[in-house]
């Protein structure tokens, strides 16, 4: 089993390796926004699961829970928000809805409900270029692309910051984003998320600003 599951983790990262810089049609970027978001649940879902069965042993029917048999398309609504800019001249960003894991089959709706439970679970930010096709997974329960390097960060001016962690975590709402601390390895903010109704903290690496954490102020880190 310890094989199999070696081979799932590897075939879902070969699958997302080349999600961040795929060029595709406009029509097509549900499909590989489905792909990605199915793919990032598998793969904590099948660690939470064998994390609790002795042996790594996990029945083909718990498999079969996390993947919709036959022909189905999962319920997304994707959507212009021309309320954000991303930096980068041409990308345009556009807010995915996820309504729970419903797909529609041609034998009518199912849901499936046996993902790793996260919470901001519903709302994803991607950016999407329509001269070069290419889409950039910005904020999310999902697979995200590096995406630092396109804001103007510095080290020296932590206000920098505020706008990147904004649509990073666009998923959490994130409002009135301030600077807190510097530490011996990163920054540390705060902010209130409006998603889950309280103050957080958001820890960004010094050595890699796409390395982020966010935590209730008083519980443990929940991404």
């Amino acid at each position: 089993m310890k094989k199999t599951r070696i081979l799932i983790s590897s075939l879902l990262i070969l699958q997302i390796s080349w999600l961040s810089s795929l060029c595709l049609g406009q029509k097509d970027i549900k499909n590989e926004v489905t792909k990605n978001i199915l793919a990032f649940h598998i793969r904590y879902s099948l660690d939470s699961e064998l994390g609790v069965n002795s042996g790594n042993i996990i029945s083909l029917r718990y498999l079969n829970t996390l993947i919709p048999l036959g022909e189905s398309e999962m319920e997304l609504y994707i959507y212009k928000d021309s309320s954000l800019l991303y930096p980068v001249e041409g990308y345009i960003l556009y807010r995915v809805e996820n309504p729970g894991f419903k797909f529609n089959t041609q034998n009518g709706s199912i849901k499936l409900d046996n993902f790793h439970s996260f919470l901001s679970d519903k709302v994803y930010l991607l950016a999407y270029k329509e001269t070069t096709n290419e889409i950039k997974y910005i904020s999310g329960n999902m697979f995200l692309s590096k995406i630092a390097e396109d804001f103007q960060l510095s080290i020296e001016t932590p206000k920098s910051f505020y706008r990147y962690l904004v649509l990073k975590y666009f998923n959490y709402g994130l409002k009135d984003v301030s600077f807190v601390r510097k530490s011996k390895d990163s920054y540390i903010f705060k902010a209130f998320s409006e998603t889950i109704n309280d103050k957080v903290l958001v820890t960004v690496s010094l050595f890699d600003f796409d390395k982020t954490k966010i935590k209730m102020i008083s519980k443990k880190t929940i991404y």
